[in-house]
């Protein structure tokens, strides 16, 4: 079921429709951009409401972030 926001889950390494974008590739970089700067880029069908952490998190913390979503692909 839809949830407040998408999931990460099988979508690694896949192109994701943005609103007013069009697709983009779900990688490293959009992962790391999602946690820092969240409405940069909003999952179409999805309202923005995932907060930034910007300044609360360290490197090494979101790379561990991005190590577990690339380990949940189906």
């Amino acid at each position: 079921s839809k949830k407040v926001g998408p999931s990460f889950k099988g979508h690694f390494g896949k192109e994701v429709a943005i609103q007013g974008m069009g697709p983009v590739k779900m990688d490293e970089q959009y992962v790391r951009e999602s946690i820092l700067e969240p409405n940069a880029k909003v999952r179409e069908g999805y309202e923005p409401r995932m907060p930034s952490f910007k300044g609360q998190m360290r490197d090494e913390w979101i790379d561990a972030v991005i190590a577990y979503i690339k380990s949940i692909q189906d």
